[in-house]
Formats: C-alpha cells, sequence, structure tokens
C-alpha cells in the first residue's frame, strides 16, 4: 500500500473498527435476554456477588457504600436508562453486559 497516495486510510479503518464495535454489525438481535422471573434472580445474585460488600446484603449500606433501598431518591425518581448508566460508570468499574446492567436495574427497582 502507497502510503502518500492513502494518508487517511489507517485512520479511517481504526474509526469503522471502533464504530462496528460500539454499535455492532446489525442482523439479529440477541436472543439471550433472560425470562422475567431468572432477570430477576441474575439481578439479585449479581447484586450479592458485587455490590453486596459495600452496600450491604440487605441494602442497608455500610462504612463503604451508601444504603440503597427501593427509596433512595436514584433509585426511585431515574429511568430504568439513567439507572443503567450510573450502574455502568460506577466508580468501582466493574463490567457487566447489557443484560446484566438490566436484570441489576430490575433487581434495585423492584428487588
Amino acid at each position: 500500500m502507497n502510503q502518500k497516495r492513502y494518508p487517511l486510510l489507517p485512520l479511517i479503518i481504526l474509526c469503522a473498527g471502533i464504530i462496528l464495535t460500539l454499535f455492532g454489525c446489525g442482523g439479529t438481535p440477541s436472543t439471550t435476554t433472560p425470562p422475567p422471573s431468572s432477570t430477576a434472580s441474575l439481578g439479585a445474585q449479581l447484586y450479592t456477588d458485587n455490590c453486596a460488600r459495600c452496600h450491604g446484603v440487605n441494602r442497608q449500606g455500610s462504612s463503604l457504600g451508601i444504603a440503597l433501598p427501593k427509596t433512595n431518591p436514584v433509585i426511585a425518581n431515574d429511568t430504568a436508562a439513567e439507572l443503567a448508566t450510573f450502574i455502568s460508570v460506577h466508580r468501582i468499574a466493574i463490567i457487566f453486559t447489557p443484560d446484566q446492567v438490566s436484570a441489576l436495574v430490575d433487581f434495585l427497582k423492584n428487588g
């Protein structure tokens, strides 16, 4: 490849890769979303495994994390999408899949 002839080609390829990574390649949507009953249990398990050590087993809070009852203003007032965004950028930086975030949001709002 002649670098002088196509100087922006590496940048274009990089941008295309980033876009495909962020937005996918299209096709059929994933059918791996668990049914509602297992979503609730998945959310509870994710909370127990990843959140309880700081926010308490019963969501009562501790010296390491605030209480997370359903009446917490963020949980009670934010939409599911807003709460999902908050969870995704949480300072502990636990990386959840979108399905896991959805299950955790369901648990926090309804569990």
